[in-house]
């Protein structure tokens, strides 16, 4: 018999959330049972071992644990038994993407580091600042905050141009003009 490496029973996990349900149909202020939680930390806690975050510091890799625990803990509540058997994966998802924006988070507040760094604090023209001040650190921080501008402005660009008109050339109303009207 083959030994499966599940750590997170997704069967017994959804019983115990259908239970849970049940308490708070009696209490509205139940809360999750040891179970539930004890499931939420294994697999927060297993998503930042995932090689997509293999190459990030222990305090990211902490602060997208706790992101994920947070998110999970608000949005159980939202995962609807009848209609899905799956809460493993219902989970699974709701931490990765915590995990994926708390690196936008980071990476955001770095490059406003950087930022400052550049342009408040090192001065090139003072010579004793230019010789404490590493320049292929300096030259990277410039690089990282342009790469990061050039993201930004790129998914702005990326934005789908509305349909503004209908295959036989009538004008086909969008957004907040079907609800106000054409000349809002």
């Amino acid at each position: 018999m083959k030994k499966t490496n599940n750590y997170v029973d997704n069967k017994a996990l959804l019983q115990a959330i259908k239970r849970w349900r049940e308490r708070q149909k009696l209490d509205p202020d139940a809360k999750p049972c040891n179970e539930i939680g004890k499931a939420i930390l294994d697999i927060a806690n297993n998503m930042v071992r995932r090689w997509n975050f293999s190459g990030y510091t222990p305090d990211w890799k902490e602060r997208m644990v706790g992101d994920s625990i947070e998110l999970t803990v608000r949005g159980i509540k939202n995962f609807d038994c009848d209609k899905y058997t799956n809460p493993h994966g219902y989970i699974s998802s709701i931490c990765w993407n915590a995990c994926v924006e708390r690196i936008k988070k980071e990476r955001k507040a770095s490059v406003i580091k950087y930022k400052y760094f550049v342009e408040e604090v090192f001065d090139a023209d003072c010579a004793d600042m230019a010789a404490q001040v590493d320049m292929d650190f300096y030259n990277d921080m410039i690089n990282k905050i342009a790469e990061y501008e050039e993201s930004i402005k790129k998914k702005k660009s990326e934005k789908p141009e509305p349909i503004v008109t209908d295959v036989d050339d009538t004008e086909v109303l969008t957004g907040l003009e079907l609800l106000y009207g054409k000349d809002f």
